[in-house]
């Protein structure tokens, strides 16, 4: 699918595809993991590590859409060429 760009893919684009799976697993996992630290530790340990975990999967999050979105944004560099 990604051959049609007509261009190399970045580093980043080639990264997040690579590791597609491990994204999905963190996804799922880190949630669990603030639910089950919620029931188990103090409420106020609980409250940091669900607030730097979340500020972790948003910021994640922006990463690998720029990811996905950076050959879009080359694609007007080869079309002009």
């Amino acid at each position: 699918m990604f051959a049609d760009f007509g261009a190399p893919l970045p580093a980043l684009t080639v990264f997040v595809i690579r590791f597609g799976p491990m994204w999905a697993l963190m996804g799922a996992v880190v949630p669990v993991a603030c639910v089950i630290s919620a029931r188990r530790v103090k409420p106020a340990t609980s409250v940091i590590l669900s607030t730097v975990l979340g500020m972790l999967l948003f910021f994640l999050a922006q990463l690998l859409t720029l990811g996905l979105f950076l050959p879009v944004f080359q694609l007007g560099s080869v079309a002009a060429k």
